[in-house]
C-alpha cells in the first residue's frame, strides 16, 4: 500500500489507531465526535547518531479523525497534518 499513497509507516499505524478508536467510540454510542486526542513519539535522533544505542524521543499531541470509517481518507488526514518537513 505504501508504494501507491507515499507516507510512512507511522501514519499507517495513526490511521489504523485511528480506526480503532472509531471503533470503541461507536461500541459505546458516542458517535459524532471528529478527532481523538493521542499522544505521538517523535524520534528527536539527528542523522550523525544514527546507530547509537539510546533513545532519543519527543513526545506530541495528535488529534486523529474518528469521523471516517475510511482507513483511506483517515490516513490522507493523518499524511496531511503530521508530516515533518524533509
Amino acid at each position: 500500500a505504501l508504494p501507491i499513497y507515499g507516507g510512512s509507516v507511522n501514519d499507517v499505524v495513526l490511521a489504523a489507531c485511528a480506526m480503532g478508536f472509531r471503533a470503541l467510540i461507536r461500541s459505546r454510542a458516542a458517535a459524532g465526535q471528529a478527532d481523538v486526542m493521542t499522544l505521538m513519539p517523535l524520534s528527536t535522533r539527528s542523522a550523525d547518531a544514527r546507530g547509537l544505542l539510546d533513545n532519543r524521543v519527543a513526545v506530541t499531541h495528535a488529534l486523529l479523525p474518528v469521523d471516517t470509517d475510511d482507513p483511506v481518507q483517515a490516513w490522507q488526514h493523518i499524511q496531511r497534518f503530521y508530516q515533518l518537513p524533509a
